[in-house]
This record gives C-alpha cells, sequence and structure tokens, in this order.
C-alpha cells in the first residue's frame, strides 16, 4: 500500500510549530495548505533581518478588530478580524487568521495593528491569514521592537507602504507561490465554463470510492481509497492515488459512493485539487455531464511509472 507521504507531517491545518531556537522563537509554522511561513527567527536567503524581513515576507499590513474566536483543532486559533483599515496590501472587510491564541492579547471587540501571510487553498473557502512573527501584535501607542530597534505606529505603515511601491512587500510571499512550498492558484469554473472547463484544465481525474472518513477540521477529512481508476491522465509526473491510500478531501462524503476527483500538477510537481467548485464530483453527476471512454484502469506498473510524491498541497 503506497500511503500519501503528505500527510504524514500534515494531519490538519493546525499551525504548527517546530525547530523551536534557542530563545524558545518558533524558527517556522506550517500548516497543511501547502503555505510555509517563516518568523523573523528564520534564515532568509539573502539575509534579510528585522522589519525587512518582516515586510518582505508580508502581504498585509494592516488594522482589524477582533469579532470572534473559534477553536480550529488541538493547536491553532480561528481568530475573526473586521478589517478597518489597510495599510499596505489588500485584504476584504472580513479575514480570518489562524493562529495560536494568546490570553489578554486577543480580546473580542480589541483592536490591533497586524502583519500577515495571506494564501489559498481549494479547500478552504477563504484565504488563510497567519501572522508572520507570532510577537508581532502593535497596539496604539506601544511601540514595536523589531529586530533590537522600536518603531512608531507611523513609521510601521510609512515604510509597509515604501516597501509596497516598490515592489518588495510580500516578495518572499510570491516567490512561496512559484516554489515547491508554495500554494496552488485557484481557479472558479461555477459561473463561466462550469464542469466542462474543470475537466478540460485538470490534469488527472480519478473516479473513486472512499471507505471510512476521518474528519481532521470543519474543511478537511482523511478517506481511504477502497477503489480508484484513472479517468484522464495528462503529462502530469505527480504519483497518482490507488487503492488502501489515503486522500483528503471535503468532509461529509459518502462512503462507497463514486466520486470523480480533479487535480492539476502544481508547481512542486505533485498533483492537488486546483478549483474550489469542483473538488470531488458525484460519478453519476461528472458523467451525466462529460461524455468519455471507460475509465483507465490503474494498475501497479501505471503507479511505478509516476516517480513524483503523492498528491501534495
Amino acid at each position: 500500500m503506497k500511503k500519501n507521504l503528505a500527510i504524514v507531517f500534515v494531519l490538519s491545518l493546525c499551525i504548527f510549530l517546530a525547530s523551536c531556537s534557542a530563545n524558545g522563537i518558533p524558527e517556522k509554522i506550517l500548516d497543511n495548505t501547502g503555505l510555509v511561513i517563516n518568523t523573523t527567527r528564520a534564515a532568509d536567503p539573502e539575509g534579510l533581518e528585522g522589519l525587512e524581513y518582516l515586510l518582505a515576507h508580508s502581504t498585509n499590513f494592516l488594522r482589524a478588530k477582533l469579532i470572534g474566536i473559534e477553536q480550529f483543532d488541538d493547536f491553532a486559533y480561528e481568530l475573526h478580524y473586521e478589517v478597518v483599515e489597510n495599510y499596505a496590501g489588500y485584504a476584504p472587510g472580513e479575514i480570518t487568521v489562524y493562529e495560536m491564541y494568546v490570553e489578554g492579547r486577543h480580546i473580542i471587540g480589541g483592536e490591533a495593528h497586524l502583519m500577515l501571510y495571506g494564501g489559498n487553498s481549494a479547500y478552504y473557502p477563504h484565504t488563510i491569514y497567519t501572522s508572520i512573527d507570532k510577537d508581532f501584535f502593535v497596539q496604539e501607542g506601544t511601540p514595536a521592537e523589531i529586530g533590537g530597534r522600536e518603531y512608531s505606529l507611523e513609521q510601521l505603515i510609512n515604510e509597509a507602504q515604501k516597501s509596497e511601491a516598490s515592489g518588495e512587500l510580500g516578495k518572499r510571499s510570491r516567490e512561496y507561490s512559484e516554489a515547491p512550498s508554495g500554494s496552488m492558484g485557484l481557479q472558479s469554473f461555477s459561473e463561466s465554463m462550469g464542469l466542462e472547463g474543470a475537466y478540460s484544465e485538470a490534469d488527472v481525474v480519478l473516479e473513486v470510492l472512499l471507505g471510512p472518513e476521518q474528519q481532521l477540521n470543519k474543511y478537511v477529512s482523511d478517506y481511504t481509497i477502497v477503489e480508484a481508476s484513472i479517468v484522464k491522465s495528462g503529462q502530469a509526473d505527480g504519483q497518482i492515488y490507488a487503492e488502501g491510500d489515503l486522500i483528503m478531501l471535503p468532509p461529509g462524503l459518502g462512503q462507497n459512493v463514486p466520486y470523480c476527483i480533479l487535480l492539476k500538477e502544481n508547481a512542486r510537481g505533485g498533483l492537488g485539487p486546483f478549483s474550489t467548485d469542483f473538488i470531488a464530483v458525484p460519478a453519476e453527476s461528472f458523467y451525466s455531464i462529460i461524455q468519455i471512454e471507460d475509465p483507465i484502469v490503474q494498475t501497479d506498473d501505471s503507479m511505478d511509472q509516476m516517480d513524483d510524491g503523492p498528491i501534495v498541497k
């Protein structure tokens, strides 16, 4: 049985803190959408430090009011904010930030100035935001100490806006989206080309029967594949799922009900969902719209020809 190696270290979207440095501040934050977010204590390829580092790794600097807190899993919370003002980068009126809860800091109705990284995954209905540095939390009248230097809020806003104007804001984040650790760009077909458009765009389509579900969080579950066959196989090199593998899909899918799974090769060369509208489509609905020949039955030989890792988000 070929196991999905991706889930060995990404069992849920929890913000997993690993590789703590000597002073106890995590060097890296991981989540299972494929986003990799380094804190200011992690090494930068160009040796960026302090505020320059934060700005290069952030997509947004904004002022927001905390309007709700929900425990997401054993590690992380969903912090729901109402955006009061975008200083640099654009965020919509309400955002969800995933991070560790800090008592006394996260107070409903309280406002804060947040420097965030935002990325997307087909599994989640909104942009996923998280703090680049868990210690960066600026409140009115309180200077922020970054890299041994204090900055007023006005100075931070000025530096962030200059960084945005020069194209430096989020420079590292854009590299993430193009590098093996980056998230895939999402596409919507529901209001344009529909399922036919998504099928045309997909590199691989599988028909699967799913076994028991293990819900990881409210957006993602693990399923064991009972049966799998290839409906469409393009030029993608990523390894394709087979019987007995675990696969991450939206919660609530029926057992022993055939679904068609639409996948696209991402920047890593792995396969993952790419459409927020069509991840797992009931096979009956799929074939009522998509007219194809009999699916290609997957064999061990076809698995051996796939030289990359299993589906990776």
